[in-house]
């Protein structure tokens, strides 16, 4: 248990006194526990670029004692003009030591020259980069997206990415929107699923509570209730993300439908574009109904 002390002595049949305490005795060896250590997962980047750039997302994840660290090395690594404006955004969250994590950039109007990297937590700090040129479309646009990481199917962070795409400085017009970019965690989840999809969500869920976030399994029971829909509305209200878990079955199932219609609604209500969180695992997604195609559909690496 945590807290207490192991003590470790070497077997010997011979001598009864020789013994492993705190473990099983048939057991010579224990598993090292992970430390879990709580990590900063943030991303640099330019307020704004020309369509000519070559810009550069970096990715970082690191501990709090070494964020002022962290930022100077980014923004030299930015390699930006004196006084161009920097971005960052980042959010914390307790992983164990030495996991190793992916990254992954989605920003539609940005073509990035690699789509995927991974860091081993192995040192206080780590990093990726990402470079980026923006799509002839974008020009005189704001591309918005974020810098997923990931550790085994789960979305640890999601953290967000607004840049102007202009040959000249950013408008004020669009500095509050710029400044109001900010990284969500996750807390309660409301997993809405087809019931033959229920192997990938409850591997989902099994690395979700590994992290302190909750799925409200509770939905379970409330479906073989005979009033059901009153408590799933409550719950998805209660919840901090709508997790809707996209594929063929989901697609036809009528209380999937029930769900996302009802986050829709919460969604309408709350300041909270994130709320929603539709993913994917299959190659495409399956067909996506006109309310939802506003929506990003991230895809999970399974």
């Amino acid at each position: 248990m945590f807290g207490e002390k192991i003590v470790l002595r070497l077997l010997d049949k011979e001598n009864p006194e020789c013994q492993i305490k705190g473990l099983d005795s048939q057991r010579p060896f224990a598993q090292p526990v992970a430390e879990r250590l709580s990590y900063n997962f943030s991303a640099f980047y330019p307020e704004n670029v020309s369509p000519e750039d070559i810009g550069k997302i970096i990715a970082y994840a690191h501990l709090e004692a070494v964020a002022q660290e962290v930022a100077r090395e980014a923004a030299q690594r930015l390699h930006l003009p004196s006084g161009a404006p920097i971005r960052v955004a980042s959010v914390s969250k307790a992983v164990p030591r030495e996991s190793v994590i992916k990254v992954t950039p989605d920003v539609p109007g940005l073509v990035f020259e690699n789509t995927e990297a991974t860091m081993a937590l192995w040192e206080d700090k780590q990093s990726v980069e990402f470079r980026f040129k923006a799509a002839p479309s974008a020009a005189g646009q704001v591309c918005r997206g974020w810098v997923h990481y990931w550790l085994e199917g789960l979305v640890l962070a999601d953290v967000p990415v607004v840049i102007f795409v202009a040959e000249k400085k950013v408008p004020d017009i669009f500095r509050e929107a710029l400044a109001k970019a900010n990284a969500r965690f996750y807390r309660t989840v409301f997993p809405s699923y087809s019931r033959r999809d229920a192997e990938i969500v409850e591997r989902l869920e099994t690395y979700a509570a590994a992290f302190g976030d909750e799925y409200l399994r509770d939905v379970h029971r409330l479906r073989a209730g005979q009033r059901f829909s009153d408590e799933l509305v409550r719950f998805i209200k209660q919840a901090d993300v709508f997790q809707l878990f996209w594929s063929e079955n989901a697609a036809s199932s009528e209380w999937v439908q029930f769900e996302w219609r009802e986050a829709l609604h919460e969604r309408a209500e709350r300041p909270d574009p994130y709320f929603l969180r539709p993913v994917y695992w299959t190659a495409e997604p399956a067909p996506i109904p006109d309310e939802l195609k506003e929506l990003h559909f991230a895809k999970v690496p399974l």
